[in-house]
């Protein structure tokens, strides 16, 4: 690929009008480019699987900020973004024998282990329509009832739910909790080749949501302007 540049001039002694033409190689340039906004468009979908939709838009809007450039201080304060939820079904679960398994394996093999399983595990959620809350060793946690889509396919905090759609919610989770059953199955404990057995608990009731933690200032800046790409 190359660059080609036309500037105009007029030839000093003759009065001519001339023109310049400089042709350059930005075939690597390109390249260097292109991968660019790959990664741009990798860590959007990252974040967007991460936050829903409202958690975005603020970020984006503080980002934004004024003249003064992004409002970094008001990023760090995320305390206005919490939302209360009357009612959430969230079900948790953890590995029988993971303590004295990971005592007996290499960190390695343990790493392997949860990974095949939370993997397996996650790849159920959409089709539950459930939201993953956090892994914590053994400890896999999903809740049904406070994230869906919008019309525009963007993850969304969900208000106050109808009676109905709270069943819906305790629903899902208690489908993802069986299939979860089912599919651990297949994965077998790495220190006897047992396969894995699992316990779940499942409690619905009001939540409150949001984030935790404070933005880096040296990361929000990076993030804000990837996701006003």
């Amino acid at each position: 690929m190359h660059e080609v540049c036309i500037t105009p001039f007029r030839d000093p002694e003759t009065g001519t009008m001339l023109f310049m033409v400089q042709q350059q190689d930005v075939s690597a340039r390109s390249k260097l480019e292109q991968r660019l906004v790959a990664l741009s468009e990798g860590q959007l979908a990252m974040l967007d699987s991460m936050f829903p939709r409202h958690i975005l838009e603020r970020i984006s809007e503080l980002c934004a900020g004024g003249e003064s450039g992004p409002n970094l201080a008001a990023i760090k304060d995320l305390n206005s973004m919490a939302t209360h939820h009357d009612c959430v079904t969230i079900m948790f679960t953890d590995i029988v024998g993971f303590t004295s398994m990971s005592k007996e394996c290499k960190p390695e093999q343990v790493m392997e282990f949860l990974n095949e399983l939370f993997s397996y595990l996650d790849a159920m959620l959409d089709k539950h329509k459930v939201h993953k809350v956090e892994t914590a060793g053994d400890c896999y946690i999903i809740c049904g009832g406070i994230v869906d889509e919008d019309e525009q396919g963007f993850r969304r905090v969900t208000g106050k739910l109808s009676a109905s759609a709270r069943t819906r919610a305790a629903r899902r989770a208690l489908n993802f909790a069986y299939d979860m059953m089912q599919v651990a199955r297949k994965v077998l404990m790495p220190n006897k080749g047992q396969p894995v057995s699992l316990r779940a608990g499942i409690h619905s009731g009001p939540v409150v949501s949001g984030l935790i933690g404070r933005w880096d200032t040296k990361t929000a800046p990076r993030l804000c302007h990837n996701h006003a790409r």
